[in-house]
């Protein structure tokens, strides 16, 4: 019986650990025409645990690199800036949207058209990543 439980709890172990910090609603890849080599992805991510989370990176395996970025304005002149982390508190939110926080994506590795589903991995301050699928599209959806 206590080699049984034992087991049981190896196997539940896994389980247990892998908690879900975040959701992400409405993502999405703006499409760009196959030669493009840089391109965007939007969402809304939400903290949903009782914990701060700092998303520190991305990745997806269809670029070669994916970072956070924020365009800003100074002078009038709007420019884009690697964004290091973003912190999210409790139950607190941020828009990944056009003319503010946005992941670009660099060198695609393959095509991608209207409606594909495009993986991305949040990577997070505590080693955890969070996954979430975005479409690609035109406009926002």
């Amino acid at each position: 019986m206590r080699k049984l439980l034992l087991l049981l709890l190896i196997l539940l172990i896994p389980t247990l650990a892998k908690a879900e910090f975040l959701s992400v609603e409405n993502a999405w890849v703006r499409a760009a025409p196959p030669n493009a080599r840089v391109m965007v992805a939007y969402a809304s991510v939400r903290n949903i645990s009782e914990y701060t989370i700092w998303i520190t990176g991305a990745g997806s395996a269809l670029f070669k690199a994916v970072e956070l970025h924020e365009t800003i304005e100074e002078n009038g002149v709007a420019s884009m800036v690697h964004v290091d982390f973003v912190k999210l508190a409790p139950g607190e939110s941020v828009e990944f949207e056009p003319g503010g926080k946005h992941f670009m994506l660099f060198s695609p590795l393959a095509s991608s058209s209207p409606g594909d589903s495009i993986e991305f991995k949040l990577h997070l301050g505590n080693g955890d990543k969070e996954t979430f699928t975005a479409i690609v599209s035109r406009n926002q959806p």
